[in-house]
């Protein structure tokens, strides 16, 4: 076989990048698949490049203004916000005519577009998969307050830490994070973490569940021997660790909703992180990249 000069290779290569950027230039992309078009929350997220794009609007005000707008909340700008120690600039208080989020709050832009791309991409379609209905409103616990991180160890307050003690703040001190308890259905159902989350259980149904007598799948009305009918009609025989059927679809729709928070927040921590969050989802938009 012919060997190719190393010139020829390089030529070839170059010729290859300058009709690639050429084709590039010319054809146009959706906005969704295009990283240098703006972030536009009507948009369905693109898994790689919304990641890029919401890394921008981190970085680049400009970018999340116009992603803010695209996104249909009804938002008011604060130029300056003081709440102990702690100082902000140019956050948006999110309005209580949210009413998905109930009481107002305020944010920073990169976490409010984060939360409508949320309940947006995630969280409803989550609902009607297996809720049957949609989420009217997100219960939760604000998000600035003026501390440290809380892990165990760490002071509740900056002045409460001893002298030259270094204090890593939370994002919530920047009003850059917000923890979820809850999700209230249409019908009234609410989804509560503290209750509902199902760690390393597996989500079985109860028309599935192992007979007492052969330990195979078969009907939950089915009646061991020597029960009356009657008896078995107040208490059915249900297996050790099964969920009803409605807890099952519960903790299905929050696995998918804390995984789905994954692809839009930088940060997102649960009751399989530690005790502290045991009751919550904490989702930020810091520096640390955490999906546990």
């Amino acid at each position: 076989m012919p060997r190719i000069a190393p010139e020829i290779a390089v030529l070839g290569a170059v010729l290859v990048a300058v009709i690639g950027v050429t084709v590039f230039a010319f054809v146009s992309l959706p906005d969704r698949y295009d990283p240098f078009a703006p972030l536009d929350v009507r948009a369905e997220p693109a898994p790689v490049v919304t990641r890029l794009k919401l890394a921008q609007i981190r970085r680049d005000r400009t970018a999340c203004e116009a992603a803010l707008a695209s996104s249909g909340l009804k938002i008011q700008r604060v130029a300056h916000l003081q709440q102990q120690g702690c100082a902000l600039t140019d956050v948006v208080h999110v309005a209580p005519e949210n009413r998905v989020f109930g009481q107002g709050f305020h944010a920073t832009c990169p976490l409010a577009v984060g939360l409508a791309l949320y309940m947006r991409y995630v969280v409803q379609p989550a609902a009607r998969r297996h809720l049957g209905q949609e989420i009217v409103q997100v219960q939760h616990l604000g998000t600035f307050a003026c501390r440290p991180i809380r892990n165990g160890k760490a002071p509740r307050a900056p002045q409460e830490a001893e002298a030259g003690e270094p204090v890593q703040m939370s994002e919530h001190a920047a009003a850059n994070a917000i923890d979820i308890v809850g999700f209230r259905a249409r019908d009234g159902r609410v989804i509560s973490i503290g209750k509902h989350w199902r760690k390393d259980k597996p989500l079985q149904l109860a028309s599935a569940a192992p007979t007492a007598e052969t330990g195979k799948a078969g009907p939950t009305n089915a009646r061991p021997k020597n029960s009356s009918p009657t008896a078995t009609a107040k208490t059915p025989p249900t297996a050790a660790g099964l969920l009803p059927l409605d807890d099952a679809a519960a903790a299905a729709f929050l696995r998918e909703v804390r995984d789905g928070a994954c692809g839009i927040f930088h940060a997102v921590l649960g009751p399989d992180y530690n005790a502290l969050h045991r009751s919550h989802f904490h989702f930020d938009m810091g520096r640390y990249r955490q999906c546990r």
